[in-house]
């Protein structure tokens, strides 16, 4: 397969340098002089790769394994399961922290932080007001990956919270975790020290990658933000910045095509798009290029109304190819969700296949872009990268969407100065930061840099670089964009 994120940084970045840990059974407790492992990079994408087990949970429960690091930023801890569980939705799932390893405080466990992950709540011993707004974990910085279902998940809980305070006092920490019933370790305390100097993030560049053909974006505006003016100096600052020859604008609702591409002139007049397509009711195409064809996804059945994904043909400079803008329904609509992955399907098998309603090139490069809204389960995004279809009466067999009908790959994009790949966030809200924003790719097109775009995570340096405020991606939506700087096969370079 050809895709690759080949940007050198992000590869040394994440790198893993670690000394060898002791496996704990989960009956014991952790020594208190245990190796300390050595500082790496830690992406928070929920899959645990970056240390070995620290506790060996299998025989008894649930719950296989425990990670964990505690590092100048915050605690890390990766937990792996026996099946897949949504660890921010029916898990429970509950941390016990002794923040300062000193059994005399805390609550009588000597735990100063019991959270509960399925509840985004918990209680401090003894109480107290944080800084900040909304529920505990949003005071306290708590993120969580990946917020659907999965065998393993990571949770990341910051040493420092806003105001410079620290629920950490101590040089050490201890803590254990249940899940549904099941405690790891099953007597006593995992116990870290602290290593005070994690290994530096390196920055991903915000240029064009060298090589690339094109560089799409996705950006979730928030409600036609777009034409608010609160954001318009926020949205000025950051459009050069993400400087895409297409670009997906998610909820635009009231406004048409033309009046998107408009206010997006009026706004910055850098960006050189001349072309604008709405080909479903939500999402606009902007583009430096030619838009010759465009398709909605899909208009039937009626339980579709309002559906928004479509399709449209972008005759680059490089050669054809296709952008497929994406917006799923958000939060508890599960089945909406599959119901729009199997549409996505049926409109990929058709147009691939002859003797459909049309018919495109089989080997036709394409990227699929945009708010896939993924909660509670992973399984929409299987079904657009397996191409197994759920409703075969409405849309049809399976049909595996890449060249030579095989699988797509979600491409793995973290934001430019820090280890996180979450997409949306918003300090009030109930839910955890998430990875709701994707891009989606068949093994002819290579992503050569991609990024999140989020001047909150960002160095000072590159916000200095690029005229940049730290609240621009707040101020302008509750989605950060998703840049990918792609080539393909048969590109005309």
């Amino acid at each position: 397969m050809r895709f690759a994120i080949s940007n050198r940084c992000l590869a040394a970045a994440w790198t893993l340098a670690v000394a060898v840990a002791v496996l704990i059974p989960a009956g014991t407790l952790a020594a208190a002089d245990r190796p300390t492992l050595s500082p790496v990079p830690i992406l928070l994408d929920g899959s645990g790769a970056e240390h070995p087990a620290l506790v060996d949970d299998a025989a008894d429960g649930g719950l296989l394994t425990v990670q964990a690091a505690a590092y100048a930023d915050g605690l890390w801890l990766g937990l792996e399961f026996d099946a897949a569980v949504a660890a921010d939705s029916g898990s429970g799932l509950v941390l016990h922290i002794d923040t300062d390893a000193d059994p005399a405080t805390g609550d009588a466990d000597g735990c100063d932080l019991v959270f509960d992950l399925q509840s985004r709540n918990g209680s401090l011993h003894p109480r107290r007001t944080l800084p900040g707004e909304g529920r505990l974990f949003s005071r306290l910085g708590i993120k969580v990956a990946p917020t659907f279902e999965s065998t393993s998940c990571e949770i990341l809980i910051p040493r420092k919270i806003r105001g410079g305070e620290s629920i950490f006092t101590g040089e050490r920490l201890r803590f254990f975790v249940v899940y549904a019933g099941d405690r790891a370790p099953d007597a006593g305390f995992v116990g870290l020290p602290w290593t005070e100097h994690a290994a530096p993030v390196q920055r991903i560049a915000l240029a064009r990658a060298p090589g690339s053909a094109l560089r799409i974006a996705s950006w979730n505006i928030k409600r036609d933000g777009l034409f608010e003016e609160d954001s318009a100096d926020a949205i000025a600052r950051l459009l050069p910045v993400i400087d895409a020859d297409v670009l997906v604008v998610c909820e635009s609702f009231r406004y048409d095509a033309d009046e998107v591409l408009e206010r997006v002139r009026e706004i910055s007049d850098s960006t050189g798009f001349m072309y604008a397509r709405k080909a479903d009711p939500g999402n606009v195409v902007l583009s430096r290029y030619p838009i010759p064809q465009w398709w909605s996804i899909l208009d039937l059945p009626s339980r579709y109304n309002g559906h928004r994904g479509s399709a449209v043909l972008i005759d680059a400079p490089a050669g054809p190819i296709m952008v497929l803008p994406q917006h799923w329904r958000c939060c508890d609509k599960d089945g909406q969700r599959l119901y729009e992955a199997d549409a996505l399907i049926g409109f990929l098998r058709d147009a691939f296949t002859e003797g459909g309603n049309f018919t495109l090139p089989r080997e036709l490069p394409f990227v699929i872009c945009g708010d896939l809204n993924l909660v509670t389960t992973r399984r929409p995004l299987d079904v657009v990268l397996t191409g197994e279809v759920v409703d075969k009466d409405s849309y049809g067999p399976d049909f595996a969407p890449g060249p030579g009908r095989t699988p797509l790959v979600a491409v793995p994009l973290r934001h430019s100065d820090a280890p996180l790949m979450h997409t949306w966030r918003q300090a009030e809200s109930k839910y955890y930061p998430g990875r709701l924003d994707w891009v989606l790719v068949p093994s002819n097109v290579e992503v050569l840099r991609g990024f999140v775009l989020d001047t909150g995570t960002m160095f000072g340096q590159t916000l200095n670089e690029h005229g940049l405020d730290r609240r621009d991606s707040s101020v302008a939506s509750d989605h950060g964009a998703i840049v990918v700087d792609v080539t393909w096969d048969g590109a005309d370079q």
